[in-house]
């Protein structure tokens, strides 16, 4: 016959069975997540090997002589009894001994793989993708049925609203490593909608749980991925795979957009770029009258070529003179004999001198032409700047209009504006009264008006 127990008798029998069957048990296995309870003074931990996972404790009066030996990831062999909880089923071993043997399995494969990625470049802060101050749109890869969502919601909300994609992952459990990277994979593969940046999020977790993030085939895929990525799964100082191989990595969900540009930010930026394409442009036209005035320096009238030339002309025929005075003088005495030999000699001079007055006035119309065609050139490129700047000045003022009506638009959509026409919100214990079912009658509420906050008692 069956017999028959009491929940606290099968409970009872089970922890004396336990305490004859195990008095002492030697375990060889790899020391899993850590929890040092503070106020009792108690360590508790888990030993695992592979997927078994068995849960320890050492006691007060044993924590300070074994909290040396025990660290996350090492192994060990521990001693102790094997023990019940008086409330329930769940059975322990009561540390009473602990032996190290060295990094666990999974802690000499993380080493050795990181050591891999290292040596290959994927950590490295050069292949790291710049992350954009003011994005459009945000790509978020977490699970639908946590926090994460709203956390993000609300910090966007307050500083730079934005869309937001959403891929649903399971962001726990042996599946969960092929989902995001299958979600990367359909980020990575649009050509239309892309997001400025990709969110991999999740609200921290037990080490075990975030350990999957070192799969070598998940930290690849972030590194060769074109978007920029931000990690977002919150974890103990060490930072996984996944953390280094992307190009920022945080603690929270929420930190991963706090770092954005607000409304007031981007205007005074705006100001700024402003300010500076004024500048560039002033110090442009400045350079340009600046050669405009050299280069009219350099330049000379065609009036002052002709007279340069005529003073030519005059300095070569008074030394023609000169020379035809001094033959003159020297044979003056047989003027007679050589006569008709002079009237030659003038002749040819005048010849001459005709010939060369008709080179320099062909000499003279070519520069004058030249210097009328340099000059048209000159004025012509001048229009050219001067419609260019213009143009330039006239998108400055286009611009300017467009921010003025962006920020008129964002200013009507703020949350004030939005009280003043007529709305308020209730809230409870510091949070959103969002629907009548999440509203609790009988507890103190609080509703906030554009021009204050009253509160309810009831």
């Amino acid at each position: 016959m069956i017999r028959l127990f009491k929940v606290s008798e099968l409970l009872e029998n089970i922890k004396i069975t336990l305490s004859e069957n195990f008095p002492v048990v030697d375990v060889y296995g790899e020391i899993g997540e850590v929890n040092a309870n503070s106020k009792s003074g108690h360590i508790y931990f888990n030993l695992k090997e592979d997927k078994n996972v068995i849960s320890c404790a050492v006691w007060k009066n044993n924590a300070d002589k074994l909290k040396d030996a025990i660290a996350e990831g090492r192994q060990v062999k521990i001693r102790g009894r094997v023990l019940s909880y008086p409330t329930n089923s769940k059975f322990y071993i009561n540390v009473a001994a602990i032996t190290a043997d060295g990094l666990g399995e999974s802690l000499k494969n993380l080493s050795a793989l990181k050591e891999k990625l290292t040596a290959e470049g994927l950590f490295l802060d050069s292949y790291k993708k710049p992350i954009a101050k003011y994005p459009k749109s945000i790509g978020l890869i977490t699970s639908i049925d946590g926090d994460v969502i709203n956390d993000i919601k609300t910090t966007l909300g307050s500083s730079f609203p934005c869309k937001i994609y959403l891929y649903d992952v399971p962001v726990q459990g042996t599946d969960s490593v092929n989902k995001i990277i299958a979600a990367l994979e359909y980020f990575d593969s649009l050509n239309k909608n892309i997001p400025d940046f990709l969110i991999i999020a999740r609200g921290g977790g037990s080490a075990e749980d975030l350990f999957h993030y070192n799969d070598e085939t998940l930290v690849r895929t972030i590194f060769k991925v074109k978007i920029p990525i931000i990690m977002a799964v919150g974890h103990d100082p060490d930072s996984s795979l996944a953390d280094l191989a992307a190009d920022k990595s945080v603690a929270t969900p929420t930190a991963s957009v706090a770092f954005l540009g607000n409304n007031l930010e981007l205007q005074e930026d705006l100001k700024v770029i402003k300010e500076h394409l004024g500048y560039l442009t002033q110090r442009k036209l400045s350079d340009l009258s600046r050669n405009l005035t050299n280069s009219a320096k350099l330049l000379k009238t065609p009036i002052d070529v002709i007279k340069n030339q005529e003073a030519k002309i005059f300095y070569l025929l008074a030394k023609q003179r000169q020379v035809v005075n001094h033959t003159f003088e020297r044979y003056k005495s047989s003027l007679n004999i050589y006569e008709y030999k002079i009237d030659g000699m003038l002749q040819q001079v005048l010849n001459n001198i005709s010939r060369y007055r008709q080179k320099v006035d062909f000499f003279l119309s070519q520069t004058q032409q030249k210097m009328i065609h340099t000059l048209a050139n000159y004025e012509a490129k001048t229009a050219v700047f001067a419609s260019k700047v213009n143009n330039f000045a006239m998108n400055i003022k286009a611009s300017e209009q467009k921010l003025f009506y962006l920020s008129r638009m964002l200013e009507s959509l703020s949350f004030k504006e939005t009280l003043k026409r007529g709305f308020s919100v209730v809230s409870q214990q510091g949070k959103i009264v969002k629907s009548v079912q999440s509203f609790e009658a009988d507890k103190e509420f609080e509703i906030e008006f554009f021009d204050g906050k009253k509160s309810i008692n009831k």
